[in-house]
């Protein structure tokens, strides 16, 4: 029994002196089993003067299983992103990128990681990070670094990897104070290697690699951690509760020269009104770092900060970014109570009113400008559409507002006269401070110069300019067929504040079966069957979430704008079929080959220079007919296509059911932010 146990004792003192010298081994050439994570976030570890940086927390809930998509799945009752994942866009997309046979490799691959771990558990699904500078002409030649954490399978990977204990690595492994230089094999550019307790930090970047260790060295001095841009852009910024967004920062002058773009952007002189408005109001190349973050929490978030380059920036510009924003109380006492609640869009802008005029005016298609610049002349009252903004302008408040909603009023059996097209209704508001004095001078002109604006009525000859009493004001309406699509008519009235001497509101808009609902909108609300803007409880919770002021408002509503826009979609479908055929495809061919055929079906053996004067008309006659049916043909045959193209667009857009983005505008600096609403059914 004493032998027994003294065996014993022997055998539990081996044992704790193996497990003592195996642990002191490992932790001395491994890594100490005991070590705690880093401490600071990753941030800490990247200078402060990179160009771009994204980081994420917690990537590991996004994927459910990696590296699938846990937003695919929450979003399985919603039919819009089904619609989406089921069509042919998505598919070829799929197809033309490889994406299914990379899933499939990436699932390989996976299988044989050892126990089954999950790679994001291994590397970077707590915390995930990449910074880098440009270099060169693309992505590709960047410089960039990944920093994540790691488990203790990631931990002990990296040491087998120092000691040389990993086989058939396939690539070179050299050591250079604590950092790795991988090279050779499948690798076209070194990779550089570190780890700091729980982070490894990867990159083609030594200087950005090595740096982590002098950074961690420091407790994060100098690091972006520690800088004002992260702490006042990033860090303080309104979080979701899990603060698990995406992390930006890029600077914009670095990545655009990276991208080779040069010039405007957006393009102020695009033909189409909304890129060239947007461009003469802001350019990205103004902007220099631009900061933020970005979370998909029950819907999009997104919050932007950038620095604005002075130099960049316009007179005109400068003049509406210097003019003082709104705040939340404006915009639910006074702002938002203009529009009704199902509106699809609403736009507010706060500044100068004869400059925002002015940009809206030189944004529009150059012949509608001149058009109208002409008519406004032949009137002997301006020689320019600039002199009639300064005029109009000097009794208007710096505010403007555009609202656009669905067009279901009742068609008047005696209203003007109008094409088939559907259309939305369309108001723009204005805000006067003389009485609306300017903006009935305005009126007076347009409706006594009937004939210079193509005002006509009901009947040929007639005027086509009448007023009417609506809501306890004088409506004017301006009816011209040929130049208002769908409604044929403008249509406007004021609308004075109470209690405020000179100050009111003049709506400009293209149905006058609306003057009504746009009046009563405002002043009665949602108890009085006028439900507004500002009464929606999800434009509220939105407003809430947004900037506490700003220059700009967007709301945008794409579920109240489908049934108007599906109607749209069979006439523009059309028009863009007939476009195509008539600028994309050889017809002189097309004749060739009708001209062979008509002489083969009526003249047989007959060349065209064959026939005399009677059979050469009766022949050209064939041949444009037979054209004209061909065509006809072709555009049934493509509009259908175009239309279900748009169609699936419209029902992709069904997946978000209200947006509101705010931008607050200074001559130094931007703030933005954008939140959407994206139901999971």
């Amino acid at each position: 029994m004493i032998f027994k146990r003294r065996w014993l004792r022997i055998l539990l003192i081996l044992v704790g002196l193996f497990l003592f010298v195996g642990y002191f081994a490992f932790a001395t050439f491994v890594f100490p089993p005991h070590e705690g994570a880093y401490k600071y976030d990753i941030a800490a570890l990247i200078p402060r003067d990179v160009d771009f940086f994204a980081a994420k927390a917690e990537l590991r809930r996004d994927f459910d299983p990696f590296p699938h998509l846990a937003f695919v799945e929450d979003m399985a009752d919603n039919p819009s992103f089904q619609a989406f994942l089921e069509s042919p866009e998505w598919a070829q997309f799929r197809e033309e990128n490889g994406l299914d046979e990379l899933e499939s490799e990436i699932e390989r691959q996976l299988d044989q990681i050892p126990l089954g771990l999950d790679p994001l558990s291994i590397f970077g699904g707590k915390d995930l990070g990449i910074a880098g500078r440009f270099r060169g002409g693309s992505f590709t030649d960047a410089d960039w670094a990944v920093y994540g954490r790691a488990n203790w399978a990631g931990k002990l990977a990296v040491a087998l990897l120092r000691l040389g204990w990993l086989p058939e690595v396939g690539f070179g492994v050299e050591k250079s104070g604590g950092v790795l230089q991988l090279s050779g094999g499948q690798l076209t550019r070194p990779v550089f290697l570190t780890r700091i307790r729980d982070v490894i930090v990867l990159g083609t970047s030594q200087e950005l690699v090595a740096g982590a260790l002098d950074l961690a060295a420091h407790r994060g001095e100098n690091s972006l951690l520690a800088s004002a841009d992260y702490n006042d852009n990033i860090a303080t910024v309104k979080r979701n509760p899990r603060k698990d967004e995406v992390e930006l920062i890029v600077d914009m002058r670095d990545l655009l020269r990276n991208l080779g773009q040069e010039g405007e952007l957006p393009d102020s002189h695009a033909e189409a009104f909304m890129p060239a408005f947007l461009g003469k109001v802001f350019q990205a190349p103004a902007c220099k770092k631009v900061m933020g973050v970005l979370g998909l929490h029950e819907g999009l978030q997104v919050d932007l900060h950038g620095g604005l380059a002075s130099e960049k920036i316009s007179d005109d510009q400068r003049a509406i970014y210097m003019r003082r924003g709104f705040s939340h109380d404006d915009i639910l006492t006074d702002i938002a109570r203009v529009a009704p609640e199902n509106c699809c869009l609403f736009v507010y802008l706060h500044g100068p009113i004869d400059i925002l005029l002015k940009q809206v005016l030189a944004s529009m298609e150059p012949a509608t400008r001149s058009l109208l610049e002409e008519n406004f002349r032949n009137t002997g009252e301006y020689t320019s559409l600039d002199e009639l903004v300064d005029d109009l302008a000097s009794g208007l408040a710096n505010r403007l507002a555009l609202v656009v909603a669905p067009n279901d009023f009742p068609e008047e059996v005696e209203g003007p006269p109008h094409d088939d097209r559907v259309v939305f209704l369309v108001s723009l508001v204005v805000w006067y401070s003389d009485g609306g004095k300017k903006v009935e001078e305005l009126r007076e002109l347009i409706g006594q110069h009937g004939r210079i604006f193509g005002l006509e009525g009901r009947e040929p000859g007639s005027g086509g300019y009448y007023t009417n009493q609506i809501e306890g004001s004088m409506l004017h309406e301006f009816w011209n067929r040929a130049m208002i699509p769908g409604t044929g008519i403008i249509a406007t009235f004021n609308k004075d504040y109470p209690g405020k001497p000179g100050q009111g509101r003049a709506y400009v808009f293209n149905n006058h079966m609306a003057a009504g609902t746009l009046s009563r909108t405002y002043n009665l609300g949602r108890a009085d069957g006028y439900p507004r803007l500002s009464e929606r409880l999800d434009f509220q919770a939105l407003l809430n979430e947004s900037l506490d002021s700003a220059n700009v408002m967007i709301w945008f509503n794409p579920r109240t704008a489908a049934p108007t826009l599906r109607a749209q979609a069979k006439q523009e479908a059309q028009a863009q079929a007939e476009s195509a055929l008539s600028g994309e495809r050889d017809w002189a061919t097309v004749r060739r080959q009708v001209e062979a055929d008509m002489l083969a079906e009526h003249w047989p053996g007959k060349s065209k220079g064959d026939l005399d004067e009677g059979d050469q008309f009766r022949f050209e006659q064939f041949v444009l007919d037979e054209l004209a049916r061909r065509r006809r043909v072709m555009v049934r045959e493509l509009a259908p296509q175009l239309e279900s193209r748009m169609l699936r667009r419209i029902e992709w857009s069904q997946m978000v059911s209200a947006g509101l983005l705010m931008l607050q505008l200074d001559p130094r600096e931007f703030r933005l932010s954008l939140r959407t609403v994206v139901p999971m059914d």
